[in-house]
């Protein structure tokens, strides 16, 4: 998970959703003499977002395919650079007015579908 939110609040959404050890990559809280900050641990030069998901991705890609599920601005710069979209909220305005190819969703079940869709229509999705 690339993630512009906290990696508190998504590591106990995944808990719950009974995913414990999914690898987040998020802003983390800190606590130094009884005061929490903020820490951009994936921050990069020029991107204005907390977690330069670009970076991130790319770092973690090492060559395969980028798959985006995101619904607001901190996921317009990724979009470029994905070879495939899942739109929800504000990036389905945004992939339709740069003309990016996407599925919109409503839920995870939506992406589990569409990403069954992807691997019948492109091998290469297939070790996703």
């Amino acid at each position: 998970v690339i993630s512009d939110g906290f990696s508190l609040f998504i590591q106990r959404i995944l808990i719950n959703a009974g995913l414990p050890n999914v690898p987040i990559y998020a802003n983390h809280f800190v606590e130094e003499s009884g005061i929490f900050k903020v820490v951009f641990t994936n921050s990069a030069m020029g991107c204005l977002a907390g977690t330069c998901k670009c970076s991130v991705a790319q770092k973690l890609s090492q060559e395969k395919p980028i798959v985006l599920i995101g619904d607001g601005c901190s996921d317009f710069c990724l979009t470029d650079k994905a070879d495939y979209v899942f739109a929800k909220g504000n990036l389905i305005a945004y992939c339709r007015d740069k003309g990016i190819i996407h599925s919109t969703f409503k839920n995870f079940r939506d992406i589990i579908q569409g990403l069954h869709q992807l691997e019948i229509s492109d091998m290469r999705f297939g070790r996703l």
